[in-house]
């Protein structure tokens, strides 16, 4: 519960202290895996180291380095809980995720955390990481220094069908944290729409922080998508949702 508490208080000094201080010149940015923004508020230290070292998996030796910069790409440059959730979600036998010889598509990268872990620790038959074009080096640069074998893709959530991917079938579609810029609701819904086949299973983590975030999954639910809420992590207050076209 102290854990909890902890991690809704920074939630709140986030949007007390950080979102004041976005940076206008990103505002028509379609993605909401990329805000800009400073801050020095002392509860978000983590934000601000260089490297965040992550244990993933049931072996304690593998982990995973990323290189993160609060900075240079705001949210979309440092590990946020829902991305380790997701990923001890998908690797945990109990769960049942089929990865072998899939094709996984990641939206809003951001450090590539899902995607890396994937590619070390199980046997899809292609990765694909997709950034906004700002984000994609820090996100090449982490699936080098892990030697991941993860491609890279730039995707604008406004415009997906003119991707290099939107031809491409993909078996899961991952996200980590992108539900909380209800501007964007829209434009990740449309994205789905078009890269989801029926056969497509989608993996969501994301915190609901207020009712607006319910209201996405409410909104994809009434497009079309079965929307399940499979897990929620009382540590890190994460929700895990499966989504699938009807």
């Amino acid at each position: 519960q102290i854990t909890r508490l902890f991690s809704n208080v920074m939630d709140l000094l986030t949007i007390a202290f950080i979102l004041p201080s976005i940076d206008t010149s990103m505002a028509t940015v379609p993605s909401s895996a990329l805000v800009l923004y400073t801050t020095d508020t002392a509860p978000l230290a983590r934000f601000r180291e260089t490297t965040r070292k992550v244990t993933v998996g049931n072996d304690p030796q593998a982990t995973v380095i990323l290189e993160q910069s609060w900075d240079e790409y705001g949210v979309a440059g440092v590990l946020w809980d829902s991305a380790t959730v997701l990923v001890d979600f998908l690797l945990k036998p109990e769960s049942a995720v089929d990865l072998n010889g899939k094709s996984v598509l990641e939206l809003g990268s951001g450090l590539g955390l899902p995607s890396i872990a994937l590619s070390l620790l199980s046997s899809p038959s292609r990765i694909v990481a997709s950034e906004q074009p700002l984000g994609l080096p820090l996100l090449n640069r982490n699936i080098r220094a892990n030697r991941a074998i993860v491609e890279t893709v730039e995707l604008d959530w406004a415009s997906p069908s003119s991707s290099s991917i939107s031809s491409s079938h993909f078996d899961l579609i991952l996200g980590a944290d992108l539900v909380y810029k209800e501007e964007a609701f829209e434009l990740l819904i449309n994205t789905l729409e078009v890269l989801a086949t029926p056969d497509t299973i989608i993996y969501f983590a994301s915190r609901i922080r207020y009712p607006k975030d319910r209201k996405f999954y409410r909104n994809l639910a009434a497009r079309g998508f079965r929307v399940n809420r499979l897990l929620y992590d009382r540590e890190t207050d994460v929700y895990v949702y499966k989504m699938q076209r009807e």
